[in-house]
């Protein structure tokens, strides 16, 4: 399955743009308090990485940045974003939107049910699709090009990894 999706993402990386938006304080809550999320529900909330491990996340993104042309990331301040920090939404082009959200205040208003469940939402629908695509690409337009600057970000990545390595 893992080689599956490596050599999906190989091939799709190839055709389509890859955008992340990064939270500044969620990698430096993994690289200096050892913890992969603020989120209570995620998966790995409970399992604390290693030096090791951190290093290994960093380099793959320094390296994904390095290799392909159509990866891009953004750091940017969680606080200035506060807005969509609950919510993981993957637009790929103009075939699909998938939205995840563990908000709790969303299910207090949705539903009855316990809190702990999550929301998932599949979109296929073009008009709703483009909208999503649309509002992302405003919401990255939006962020400074130097939170975009692949050579600032792989630098500050870079700094973080020799610190880590320092603390072997």
């Amino acid at each position: 399955m893992h080689t599956r999706r490596i050599r999906a993402f190989r091939g799709q990386i190839a055709h389509y743009k890859y955008k992340d938006i990064l939270f500044l304080e969620s990698i430096e809550r993994l690289v200096y308090e050892k913890q992969y999320s603020f989120n209570e529900y995620y998966l790995l909330e409970n399992s604390a990485p290693t030096e090791q491990d951190i290093i290994y996340h960093l380099e793959n993104v320094i390296y994904m940045l390095n290799k392909y042309d159509n990866y891009e990331v953004a750091v940017v301040n969680r606080k200035k974003y506060e807005n969509f920090t609950q919510i993981c939404c993957m637009v790929k082009e103009n075939c699909s939107v998938f939205i995840e959200t563990y908000n709790k205040k969303i299910y207090q208003a949705l539903s009855s049910d316990s809190y702990d469940s999550e929301i998932n939402l599949f979109v296929k629908e073009k008009e709703a699709l483009n909208a999503f695509h649309d509002y992302f690409l405003m919401i990255w337009n939006d962020i400074p090009n130097e939170s975009k600057n692949k050579d600032n970000i792989i630098e500050w990545l870079g700094s973080l990894i020799e610190n880590l390595n320092a603390q072997q």
